[in-house]
């Protein structure tokens, strides 16, 4: 007798982004037992290669040497919870320590926030490419995600396709803004008619890493859309802390209230010595970001003048560290992924990663030196020809 599993399993697969990434150590590994000396340049992962600062790093070695080894309460330490809603406060939203808290990561955040929120058979909108742990979590709690394709429009989300998609069993909006896969910044004018009764879960990870001057705003900001918001962000990418997984969000008192009781029930508290870290990211100095993102726009103004030279099709990144490009005159996204990896040791994700976007693949230069990046185009001209 064969014993069963939930069905909720069979909801959810595997992210290609960690298919993609685990292929390519892989092969890096048996060209290396192969003697080959040719180097694997991942595009793949959105995981900045630039040192942690000195003073994040004393943090931890502090907390270390002063025993700060301990449980601490599921929702954050009080100073760091303190630290985050004045970070909040700084972009107009309304952030307390009492509707603020924080958590292992902005994932499991946003999980939270879905398991708190979404019955089962209730609708949430997802704009279209979309990071696919936003569909799967909907998925995982028996919702329906319903998908707002915005490649017609330049990948821009626009007031009519939500509207159009409305029903009065929407729950939910997950808004990711700058998007992953195409970096590009949701322009809130198109939100003024919005429904004030539906959530908004906004996951702004992103929203430091921002180019050509362009202001980024808070939806949880804008008048009268603080009570049906709730925005989620991220130390990972700003203060490049990825493995010591520390995010943290603010909403209405009463959700934030439910989601800490999920942490307490289903996560338990953050690391103790990763949120010595936050502190120290929040309240140390600040210029080490300008000089990351300066370093980036180096990094995606070399990738899209070639792209422009190859007459490859793209929307410009506004923020985050990625190019969505249309690689459709020289296959499928499968294919083209697969060639770049096996015939040119380049990795890069397939665009139906993130939806139904077969033309295109996505490129994250956030862990590539502008060195491999001219490397991995020349290696490219080899296949895209």
């Amino acid at each position: 007798m064969r014993l069963r599993m939930a069905k909720r399993t069979d909801r959810i697969s595997s992210s290609l982004i960690h298919e993609v990434n685990k292929k390519a150590n892989n092969i890096s590994i048996l060209e290396l037992a192969a003697g080959k000396e040719k180097e694997i340049i991942s595009f793949a992962i959105g995981d900045p290669n630039f040192e942690l600062p000195y003073h994040i790093k004393k943090a931890i070695t502090n907390g270390l040497d002063s025993g700060f080894t301990k449980y601490t309460d599921a929702a954050g330490i009080s100073s760091l919870r303190e630290a985050c809603a004045e970070n909040f406060r700084k972009s107009g939203i309304n952030a307390t320590i009492e509707n603020t808290i924080v958590s292992s990561g902005s994932k499991i955040l946003i999980n939270a926030v879905l398991w708190a929120l979404i019955n089962e058979g209730e609708e949430v909108i997802v704009p279209s490419p979309y990071y696919p742990s936003f569909v799967d979590m909907v998925l995982s709690y028996g919702g329906y995600p319903q998908l707002l394709c915005t490649e017609r429009d330049n990948f821009q989300l626009k007031s009519y396709m939500f509207k159009s998609a409305i029903t009065e069993n929407t729950k939910a909006i997950i808004l990711n803004s700058p998007n992953n896969p195409t970096g590009k910044i949701w322009d809130w004018e198109e939100f003024k008619e919005f429904p004030p009764n539906i959530w908004v879960i906004v996951d702004e990870c992103y929203h430091r890493i921002i180019y050509d001057n362009k202001n980024y705003v808070s939806f949880a900001s804008l008048k009268g859309r603080e009570n049906q918001t709730i925005t989620i962000r991220s130390f990972s990418k700003t203060y490049r802390m990825t493995g010591l997984r520390i995010g943290y969000l603010t909403g209405p008192e009463e959700v934030v209230k439910k989601i800490t009781t999920y942490l307490e029930m289903g996560v338990g508290c953050p690391c103790s010595l990763s949120q010595k870290a936050a502190l120290a990211a929040l309240q140390g100095d600040q210029s080490h970001i300008e000089e990351m993102i300066n370093e980036l726009d180096d990094r995606r103004k070399e990738l899209m003048n070639w792209l422009d030279k190859k007459g490859i099709s793209y929307p410009k990144p506004e923020g985050a560290f990625y190019i969505f490009a249309d690689v459709s005159k020289y296959g499928n996204s499968i294919e083209i992924s697969n060639r770049l990896l096996k015939e040119a040791g380049i990795a890069v994700t397939p665009g139906t990663a993130f939806g139904k976007y077969n033309n295109y693949i996505r490129l994250s230069f956030a862990s590539v030196t502008k060195n491999q990046i001219q490397e991995a185009i020349d290696r490219m001209e080899k296949i895209l020809c």
